[in-house]
């Protein structure tokens, strides 16, 4: 049984972070459009990237952000990156 650490400070981002910690070669998620697949590595690099561009946009913890484009993996990366802002990704 895997226990979860419920501290306040966790979020989604943190738990992409663990997962590519922890199954880094594991899928996360598969574009069938283009019939690729991304890893947990894969898909918390592409986060870790578009965070730290962000940051470096000027966006902060509590800013709200928007997207406006399809569902596919970029979207995915976006949303996990926004959660990350304010953690480790500077």
């Amino acid at each position: 049984m895997i226990r979860l650490d419920r501290t306040p400070s966790l979020n989604v981002g943190s738990w992409l972070s663990a997962q590519a910690g922890r199954r880094p070669d594991a899928t996360a998620v598969i574009d069938a459009e283009r019939d690729q697949r991304f890893s947990y590595a894969e898909l918390n690099a592409l986060s870790n990237r578009i965070a730290a561009r962000l940051l470096e946009d000027g966006v902060e913890p509590g800013d709200r952000v928007a997207l406006g484009m399809r569902s596919e993996t970029f979207y995915a990366a976006f949303y996990f990156a926004v959660t990350k802002i304010g953690e480790d990704a500077r």
